[in-house]
């Protein structure tokens, strides 16, 4: 079942609100880490609901100031000086080529100043920006770098040296409550902001592995390098190992009427409200470009992913679909010959079989 809670929109006042609430569910599928922050005055520790142990403490704040009215109950008010939370690093919180999903509120202060990176940090397992190879993922609330200093939201992962992000097009509303949630399914990135998915990246390789660096987890602010942090208060701070669908906000009534929330782990979509429907959604049984499942990438395949191309056979998008155009073409068909011959040529299918 959903867990309805009270919300504070957007300017403010304090609402009933069913949008854009991240699903808060027992067992399997629920949290890996969930920080209610609504531990209250006196406590330098952000407690994890999920069962796992995975506490945070409060750093360099006033324990009794810090603890503020929220989007739900209590959330923490970080100074934008040194304030922030830390949870140590746990194999819980390391992805590898895995599903995962981070989702909170914040309400961001103070714009960004790119010189030293303050007012930049949401929610991360980051290094240094300086360091790659260093870092895991972040999911921030601005951007500060000499190309662009912004309020824009970025969500960034870093699989050996390289980095693929998903940016937001628009900067945060300043002193306002949003709700992000960025999610990482197969080769996809996706970020949401309000409920609503601003950017989409699809370069990520198929099973391409997040980096396991030992980072730490922290809220408003990175590990290393430019430590400064973020003036603004965050609440609901909630992670999963597994993709939520639509981000986890999709919010609406089913035939019957339920409130109902879909969200996917990696095997499968579920519709998950007063009764529960899954449908399957499994990843690709066949290699790309392995047209003819023969175990290896030839000519042969090539030809017959020509043929599927003019409908004279029928073929998997996530084996014959080798440029990721959601059609097989002839494309296609030149792709997997490249690939055949020992070119460098990069198949790349969809990961899942089409729903």
């Amino acid at each position: 079942m959903l867990e309805c809670v009270a919300r504070v929109a957007a300017g403010g006042s304090a609402a009933a609100m069913l949008a854009f609430v991240a699903p808060v569910f027992a067992g399997d599928l629920g949290p890996t880490l969930h920080l209610s922050l609504d531990d209250g005055a006196g406590s330098s520790v952000a407690s994890d609901s999920s069962g796992n142990g995975l506490d945070g403490s409060l750093t360099n704040m006033d324990v009794v100031a810090a603890w503020v009215p929220a989007v739900s109950g209590l959330g923490l008010s970080c100074d934008g000086i040194d304030d922030f939370v830390r949870v140590p690093d746990d194999p819980l919180l390391d992805f590898g080529a895995g599903d995962f999903s981070v989702s909170f509120w914040a309400r961001k202060r103070s714009t960004s100043v790119g010189t030293n990176y303050k007012n930049i940090y949401g929610v991360d397992k980051w290094n240094t920006g300086q360091q790659p190879g260093t870092n895991e993922w972040l999911l921030n609330l601005g951007i500060g770098n000499p190309q662009e200093i912004s309020d824009r939201p970025r969500f960034t992962v870093e699989s050996g040296t390289r980095r693929y992000r998903a940016t937001g097009p628009d900067p945060l509303t300043l002193d306002e409550w949003h709700h992000l949630v960025r999610v990482r399914r197969d080769d996809e990135l996706r970020l949401y902001v309000d409920g609503v998915l601003v950017d989409t990246d699809t370069s990520l390789p198929c099973g391409a592995a997040v980096n396991d660096a030992g980072r730490n987890l922290n809220i408003a602010r990175n590990e290393g390098g430019f430590t400064r942090a973020t003036d603004g208060i965050f609440d609901e701070v909630q992670i999963y190992r597994f993709a939520l669908r639509d981000g986890g906000v999709a919010v609406g009534e089913t035939a019957g009427g339920e409130v109902a929330m879909l969200f996917s782990t990696p095997a499968q979509v579920v519709v998950r409200s007063a009764s529960t429907t899954t449908t399957t959604l499994p990843p690709c049984p066949i290699p790309c470009g392995d047209a003819v499942t023969d175990g290896s990438i030839t000519a042969t395949d090539a030809l017959f992913a020509l043929r599927a191309a003019v409908r004279l056979e029928t073929c998997a998008l996530c084996v014959c679909d080798a440029n990721r155009s959601g059609d097989i073409t002839a494309t296609d068909a030149l792709v997997i010959l490249r690939g055949a011959v020992g070119s460098p040529e990069l198949l790349d299918c969809p990961c899942r079989v089409a729903g």
